[in-house]
């Protein structure tokens, strides 16, 4: 086999390969062999079939495979040999026929993976700042735990809907006069003054007692999921069946018993130290992230287009689908496409440097590491070892090695970077304190 590489960029190769017919007739020969000996033909025993009459009849689906087989043979050797790392062939052309004394032939062009000579990880330095837990911040905390804890109730006297509310409702929507039957909601719970909704549906469900009926006309934006109905006016025929607002649970001890604390005080201090672990984690995240950020900034590396594409594309369904189960519409704009597209760049380009330096410092995470890590689990979770061994199989135990890799380069860079400490004060407090 002959084979010639030529690269249209760092990330783009053009091959051309050439089989000469002695290896083709050879692999035609053994393909021949291997179908005699089960080879079923009226008027001969199985494996006793002539050779003659095995390469009469079958000779086109064989010669079909054994180009097939050849083709992907050979330009798996030819990128082995460049010693290059394939990521996708964009284009092949049509391989030549395989016919008797000729050689054959096909081009492709594929992606590959960077050549990374060398990688700087000199002066990486950052700065790490833990946000400063205030007495307000764990007043939120205990306020959101109020809410989520709240008992929804029915207003008594009877009043009309609010900021805050709970409506039950049944509605259709109608587009320039059509139904839209599958805009329409039965039983729909909706919280109304947050934001959420759609600025004129939100203000339109202010004011209304149960059993009100009203239409609210509202424009729907140019960014909305559906396209079609992207920038145009919708009226939404809304029958209010039920209000409910929330009624928060008293703060005192009884409360925080409700939460498995004994007492306010124990509840404050015990949240004020999961408060103080979560901003260490956030600092050790964001040391994390800057640190890539220099590595990326120091070493510029092409991205191959499938990477950047698929890591993109995944951005954009994982970004839609936060959207869905927050309940916003799941809409995707200009703006934050390019910002997702830039974010996808950036983590491809961090993703190659990584791998770079895990083969150069030849990093890897053996089978006894994962056992070591699944019985820290074990103990963890309570859950027994050999459960966990059966759960974390095929893609789940991927997974877990590319987050121990992770670990392990992230510990790497840690010992090589330079961290200076520093003290962030949470904004809403940081004006309180500087001018009293």
């Amino acid at each position: 086999m002959q084979s010639q590489i030529k690269p249209i960029s760092p990330v783009l190769y053009d091959v051309t390969v050439e089989i000469p017919w002695e290896e083709v007739s050879k692999e035609l020969e053994t393909a021949y062999r291997k179908l005699q000996q089960n080879a079923r033909i009226r008027g001969f025993r199985t494996g006793k079939v002539p050779l003659n009459v095995v390469r009469q009849m079958m000779g086109k689906s064989v010669k079909s495979e054994v180009r097939k087989t050849l083709v992907q043979e050979s330009l798996s050797k030819a990128i082995d040999e460049h010693a290059l790392e394939l990521i996708a062939i964009q284009e092949m052309s049509e391989p030549s026929d395989v016919a008797e004394g000729m050689p054959l032939s096909f081009n492709a062009k594929f992606e590959v993976r960077p050549k990374i000579e060398s990688i700087d990880i000199s002066g990486l330095e950052v700065e790490k700042a833990v946000d400063r837990v205030s007495e307000e911040i764990v007043d939120k905390e205990i306020e959101r735990l109020r809410e989520q804890h709240a008992d929804l109730i029915i207003p008594d006297p009877i009043r009309p809907s609010r900021k805050g509310d709970i409506l039950t409702l049944d509605y259709t929507v109608t587009v320039e006069g059509e139904l839209k039957s599958d805009l329409g909601g039965t039983d729909r719970q909706l919280e109304i003054g947050t934001g959420r909704l759609l600025r004129q549906l939100d203000e339109g469900l202010l004011e209304l007692r149960p059993e009100e009926e009203k239409t609210i006309a509202v424009d729907l934006p140019d960014n909305f999921a559906r396209k079609e109905l992207q920038g145009v006016k919708a009226e939404f025929a809304i029958v209010v069946k039920e209000i409910r607002e929330r009624k928060l649970p008293e703060l005192d001890d009884e409360f925080a018993k409700d939460l498995s604390y004994e007492s306010m005080q124990e509840m404050k201090a015990a949240l004020r130290k999961e408060l103080e672990q979560a901003a260490q984690k956030r600092a050790d995240s964001s040391v994390r992230e800057k640190l890539v950020d220099l590595l990326i900034d120091k070493n510029p590396v092409p991205i191959p287009p499938t990477l950047l594409e698929k890591q993109e594309k995944a951005m954009r369904e994982t970004f839609l689908s936060f959207q869905q189960y927050a309940g916003l519409e799941a809409t995707l704009d200009d703006e934050t496409g390019n910002e997702l597209r830039r974010r996808a760049e950036r983590k491809v380009r961090g993703a190659l440097l990584l791998g770079q330096i895990a083969r150069d410092q030849k990093m890897e995470i053996t089978d006894e590491d994962v056992e070591q890590r699944l019985e820290e689990l074990a103990k963890l979770t309570g859950k027994h070892v050999a459960k966990l061994r059966a759960d974390y199989s095929d893609r789940m135990r991927e997974n877990l090695v590319a987050e121990m890799m992770e670990e392990k380069l992230m510990a790497y860079l840690l010992s090589k970077a330079t961290i200076r400490d520093a003290t962030s004060i949470p904004s809403n407090t940081a004006e309180e304190e500087t001018n009293p």
